[in-house]
């Protein structure tokens, strides 16, 4: 296992989740914003949240913009990536 800093992190293979849709969706309940709402603060046109929720994986700038937007929701950067890799860190 590939070792960051004193964390573990697992070598990944760069592919979303096949459930990354349900995953924003909670980040955004959680936010207690509605859809239109979530797009502006992520940075995203609606249409394109849109195609997130129904699949499409975002890139780039968009998918740094979500997971900042998820840093400020607790738990958000973990429902996103499936996992508790900074609560791992923190362990030893």
């Amino acid at each position: 296992m590939l070792s960051i800093n004193g964390r573990h992190a697992p070598y990944e293979n760069g592919v979303l989740p096949a459930d990354f849709p349900r995953r924003i969706n909670l980040v955004r309940e959680r936010s207690g914003l509605s859809w239109s709402v979530f797009a502006e603060a992520v940075g995203a046109d609606p249409k394109q949240v849109l195609r997130w929720r129904h699949g499409a994986e975002p890139c780039g700038g968009a998918l740094y913009s979500l997971l900042r937007f998820a840093s400020h929701v607790p738990g958000g950067v973990e429902l996103i990536m499936g996992e508790d890799f900074e609560a791992k860190g923190q362990e030893g």
